[in-house]
């Protein structure tokens, strides 16, 4: 039986401007449609999109109650107060942290940081932190990446007369923190231009804001914006904006000067280039940075980060990396088992929650991302925690509030939190059942079937005689690329096989393809896609969705399609979609 995949193809609809900005006229018309597609419309947008600088950033005290903050650690500075760095255990909350001390290693020695156990102490600022806290005498503690739903914990520390400052960017729920100051663009009352910073993100601001107001020159902060490029590539925000000038800005920075020898192994470990993109900050430096507090404790990690020292910083890099393989190891099996049980779903249901009791909580959310590309429905993987509790990670598809459906739940559940697409919450063992069905209920009367449609963006289509050496080097220009700035995304019409499949690794396609009566065929690379393998049987014509990438095989560069659809051309009814031309 062929397969195919429902995903419908969304096709473009051409702009016609009568102006074209200067400084993108000499790039090619399909280059020029992409960037106008994205908004890029005018001289200023294109000199943002192209040229910004760090100068370029917003004024930090634009930020509702940054003037507050910035007051409240020049004080503590010039005080000798004792201040304490809080973060969550994720590459945003890790890094938050290491720019932080690497910052006021100059600024304020007088500093300690807290980061929470993943396991006995779970999200947030938890109880162990508190008693930290006062048990160092701190008289400030800056929570970063978290602490927008820290009411109690947070009021313990006003009462022991500890300043608190919250930096977070999760989504804020209407009862507030009696903190000191709360900076998080998402609160009401606040206007701050960018809505979606990252964590490590609003830091940095606040960091800017002490800096202009000390008068510390400005390159002690810039030599750490490799870090906050971490964070925006790990956290999946948008890229666009000031978050693009800090991605853009914090590469750069990374391929001229590694700033820690931690961060230097790090990157040798992890097989990172001397020129590295967002793909190397997702798929090798996060994953690793993540590994470990999903296995260990989020202190190897950040110490890795900010080590100086040679014997330390190789030691705990080649630990790090045995926690990585732990966690491949434990996701393999638990996202192996999930598969399982996702056959027993009915089709009919419009979420997915699945449940095992031995599942590492450390890899749960990797787990749901793996089954939304197996069954396209918001998700939640439950495991067992040590207090009797059941926790999870919930992940969710395109248009789809997670965070709002689990409010609908919060009468079954004992916490939850986190983003629109992304979540964290627990429950006990004798709601799961009622949980599972007011889960399901709340997409069935928020949002139905419609939203399980998966569909795809084409940002054109061309053939394959376009895809040249100069067009691919045209369209790096409009990287740094992520959400709001995405790898652009083409589609070839009428292709053929040039020769024989390969199957690599039991799961992926490699292919060559070309037009027919056509001699000049081009690589091509289909990830996880062997099941459909059927598609190719009877050599009918079939077109492809892909990106255009590099490949780079003993010193020679080749142009590669990296495919993401395969469809037959006489089934373009099922997946052709113009409907909006």
């Amino acid at each position: 039986m062929i397969k195919t995949s429902s995903t419908r193809w969304i096709f473009p609809k051409p702009i016609s401007s009568a102006y074209i900005p200067k400084t993108f006229q000499k790039l090619s018309p399909l280059i020029q449609q992409i960037l106008l597609q994205r908004g890029i419309s005018s001289e200023e947008k294109a000199r943002l999109f192209f040229s910004a600088h760090l100068h370029d950033l917003h004024d930090p005290f634009l930020m509702f109650q940054m003037q507050k903050a910035s007051d409240r650690i020049t004080e503590a500075v010039e005080n000798d107060e004792k201040i304490l760095f809080y973060g969550d255990y994720d590459t945003d909350g890790i890094t938050s942290v290491a720019l932080m001390i690497s910052f006021f290693r100059e600024a304020c020695p007088n500093f300690t940081y807290y980061i929470p156990d993943r396991y006995q102490e779970g999200y947030g600022l938890s109880e162990r932190g508190v008693t930290y806290a006062i048990e160092e005498n701190c008289g400030l503690v800056i929570l970063l990446d978290c602490g927008i739903s820290e009411q109690e914990n947070i009021k313990t520390l006003q009462e022991n007369q500890i300043d608190v400052i919250v930096c977070d960017h999760h989504l804020p729920s209407k009862e507030l923190p009696e903190a000191f100051a709360i900076l998080n663009p998402k609160q009401q009352n606040c206007d701050y231009p960018l809505k979606e910073l990252s964590g490590c993100g609003i830091g940095f601001k606040l960091l800017q804001a002490f800096s202009i107001q000390n008068e510390i020159p400005e390159d002690l902060l810039w030599n750490w914006t490799g870090l906050v490029a971490l964070s925006i590539a790990a956290d999946i925000v948008p890229v666009e904006g000031e978050n693009r000038i800090l991605l853009q800005e914090g590469l750069k920075r990374f391929s001229q000067y590694i700033p820690t020898l931690g961060l230097q192994k790090l990157f040798y470990h992890a097989g990172v280039p001397a020129l590295p993109d967002v793909h190397d900050l997702v798929f090798k430096l996060a994953p690793r940075i993540n590994a470990a507090g999903r296995i260990a404790h989020a202190n190897l990690a950040l110490q890795l980060l900010i080590s100086d020292d040679e014997k330390e910083a190789n030691r705990l890099s080649l630990d790090l990396e045995q926690k990585n393989q732990l966690r491949k190891k434990y996701d393999q099996e638990a996202t192996s088992l999930a598969l399982e049980l996702l056959d027993n779903i009915p089709e009919e249901k419009l979420t997915t929650v699945l449940y095992h009791p031995e599942w590492h909580k450390g890899i749960i959310g990797i787990v749901a991302s793996r089954c939304i590309e197996q069954k396209y429905r918001p998700t939640i993987i439950l495991t067992e925690h040590e207090d009797g509790l059941l926790t999870g990670s919930a992940r969710s598809v395109e248009g789809v509030n997670i965070h709002g459906l689990l409010s609908d739940c919060k009468h079954l559940l004992e916490s939850f939190g986190g983003h629109a697409s992304a979540a964290g919450l627990s429950l006990k063992a004798e709601n799961l059942i009622a949980f599972q069905e007011v889960f399901e209920e709340s997409m069935h009367k928020k949002y139905g079937q419609s939203f399980l449609q998966k569909s795809i963006n084409i940002d054109a289509e061309l053939s394959l005689s376009e895809l040249t050496e100069e067009f691919y080097e045209q369209l790096q220009l409009l990287a740094p690329f992520g959400p709001s700035n995405r790898r652009p995304v083409f589609c070839v019409r009428n292709l053929t096989l040039a020769s024989p499949i390969r199957i690599l690794k039991g799961k992926h396609l490699k292919l060559q393809v070309k037009h027919p009566h056509s001699y000049r065929y081009f690589e091509a690379i289909a990830f996880n896609k062997a099941d459909e393998m059927s598609l190719f049987e009877n050599g009918e014509l079939f077109a492809l969705c892909f990106s255009l990438t590099e490949n780079t095989f003993r010193d020679k560069r080749v142009l590669q399609l990296e495919i993401k659809e395969i469809q037959l051309e006489k089934n373009s009814a099922l997946w052709e979609d113009r409907s909006h031309l």
